[in-house]
């Protein structure tokens, strides 16, 4: 904008026409630094800013220089600026007494990077949040997770919308359409993960512009944003057919009872911290059953959702025990009436062991005193009393009663031990937390729910492919850019094992999903969206080419993933 445009824009916000040439003037143009110029010397007569004052051009000297601290904008001032469209991208320019300007150094942002525009082979597309620290980050991992289920990404898929529109800069931020419908963006975003697209990356800028106005609450944690987006995926999708509707309520909804009868509905089950445990079965057995596990087979699932979010709400706390041990499968039948009886038959044991050790050393203690008085010690001292006194019948009789008395208390005492040895063995072998040990040969019989993906927050996560792990990082606090890093199951469970015994700030989302769901299949795409990947397909071939051609020395397979 010239300095007359931008003097024209704060006469229209209410500053007079001098004050604000002066100010501009003085920021070098920059509108939201002129603004806090005016704010910063608000509190008597505006100065002329044409003149240099007898404390300098930017305020009173602080140890031999102007002092340049910046002033904060009022939100309202603020939101007025963004109105014009300034301040956005503008980064602040600090300046002192000596140096007139200081050129911020240029950060990298990967959507000007057009080497890095095409989709390297066998790795993922990639979905970009638009700021940090938003709960409308968690948009980007969630949806390339779910992608990657059949279930969710065809029934997203099969149905067509008359007009998808086209834009060069879609991945960027340009509508496609004027007036975007949000389950049309949710087909676009699923159909460039799920297609043959060869572009590398795509911002949800579009899908969070369509979705404003759907957000109308303050979600103040990660599980309440997320079941938004589930309930918000059924409701939108389930109005273009019974059938979806159908399918995703499927997906997501679980049914749960409580021993009054009463049921609940739940797609993601929150844990607090006071539930951190070092495994999904100790987590789940305390929030279904209790703690104590009191309540074991009083609640329990009626219905299983095919995908089950489990929400870690980081505080700060961690995880005790060494941190929190990931498991690939989970088998959550236990929880539910046809299986609970292997629990509670397992779980009657464990208290039948306990009780019978318990008599058992009930037994020992009897053995071992009376009235205060050791047994053993005292029938040692009556023994020898005995002997003592000669040879008389009786008390040679009274002494061999005495000696079978003490032969047969510890012929018990021995097979007390032995008892004990062997409830303690059978003991040890039982954990109550352990799926081996509660299905038994029942386990090769059940279908478990896999884990496909582990997000740890809005700029870190992982998800499972069928070609395997994949490791995402965003950074968008210097720069926009990611890293895509190939991994395993054992590398992330031992990272989270650390991050959660550690530093469980952002906690994590877990998504388990039925292992019968992961299928490979080729996605079911109509036609219209193909159209749309297809002519996306040429523009980014094309810029990427004429990119290519103007650097000599690049090869076309420059592109490398990067390690965490």
């Amino acid at each position: 904008m010239s300095l007359q445009d931008n003097i024209d824009s704060l006469v229209n916000m209410g500053f007079d026409a001098s004050v604000a040439r002066a100010a501009l003037e003085r920021a070098n143009n920059n509108i939201e630094v002129a603004v806090n110029y005016i704010y910063a010397d608000s509190s008597g007569e505006l100065p002329s800013y044409s003149e240099q004052t007898e404390s300098g051009a930017l305020g009173p000297v602080q140890d031999g220089h102007s002092a340049s601290t910046a002033i904060p904008i009022e939100d309202d001032i603020r939101d007025k600026i963004a109105s014009y469209g300034y301040g956005a991208e503008n980064q602040e320019i600090r300046l002192d007494s000596d140096e007139s300007e200081h050129e911020a150094l240029p950060k990298y942002d990967v959507y000007d990077d057009i080497s890095r525009y095409i989709r390297a082979p066998e790795v993922p597309g990639v979905l970009l949040p638009v700021k940090i620290d938003l709960l409308e980050g968690y948009f980007a991992p969630l949806l390339m997770i779910l992608s990657n289920i059949p279930a969710f990404r065809d029934t997203v898929l099969e149905h067509e919308f008359e007009d998808y529109g086209y834009s060069p800069y879609w991945w960027k931020k340009e509508r496609c359409l004027s007036n975007p419908d949000v389950t049309m963006e949710v087909q676009r975003l699923v159909a460039f993960l799920s297609s043959d697209s060869k572009r590398a990356f795509a911002s949800i800028r579009t899908l969070i512009d369509a979705s404003a106005k759907l957000i109308t609450d303050d979600y103040e944690s990660i599980s309440e944003f997320i079941q938004f987006i589930y309930s918000t995926i059924i409701e939108l999708f389930g109005k273009l057919g019974w059938t979806s509707k159908e399918r995703l309520m499927e997906l997501f909804t679980s049914q749960f009872q409580f021993e009054n009868d009463e049921t609940q509905t739940h797609r993601i089950f929150p844990v607090e911290s006071n539930y951190f445990y070092k495994d999904v079965y100790r987590i789940m057995h305390s929030l279904l059953w209790g703690k104590d596990l009191s309540r074991i087979a009083q609640h329990g699932f009626v219905r299983l959702s095919d995908v089950l979010t489990i929400s870690f709400e980081g505080n700060g706390d961690t995880v005790p025990g060494g941190g929190f041990e990931l498991t690939e499968e989970f088998y959550p039948q236990i929880y539910t009436s046809e299986y609970e009886k292997l629990v509670v038959d397992k779980f009657q044991r464990i208290n039948e062991l306990r009780e019978e050790v318990s008599k058992i050393n009930g037994q020992n203690m009897q053995l071992k005193a009376f009235k205060g008085k050791r047994v053993a010690a005292l029938l040692e001292s009556t023994l020898n009393h005995l002997s003592s006194l000669g040879e008389d019948g009786k008390i040679q009789s009274a002494s061999k009663e005495l000696e079978g008395i003490a032969s047969h208390i510890l012929d018990q005492k021995t097979l007390n031990t032995d008892k004990l040895t062997a409830l303690n063995k059978e003991r040890s072998q039982m954990d109550i937390y352990s799926i081996d040990y509660i299905l038994g040969e029942h386990k090769p019989d059940l279908e478990p729910w896999i884990l496909v993906g582990v997000i740890l927050s809005e700029r870190q996560f992982c998800y499972r492919t069928e070609k395997g792990w994949y490791t995402f990082v965003y950074e968008l606090e210097e720069g926009k850019n990611f890293t895509v890093t190939e991994s395993t199951f054992d590398t992330i469970r031992g990272q989270i094992r650390d991050y959660s015994a550690d530093n469980f700030e952002t906690g994590m989302v877990l998504l388990y999903v039925r292992k019968s769901l992961l299928t490979s299949s080729r996605p079911i795409i109509n036609e219209k969206l193909k159209q749309f990947i297809s002519t996306d397909n040429e523009k980014v071939t094309q810029d990427y080419e004429a990119f290519m051609s103007q650097q000599p020395n690049k090869k076309e397979d420059a592109y490398v993933l990067v390690d965490m």
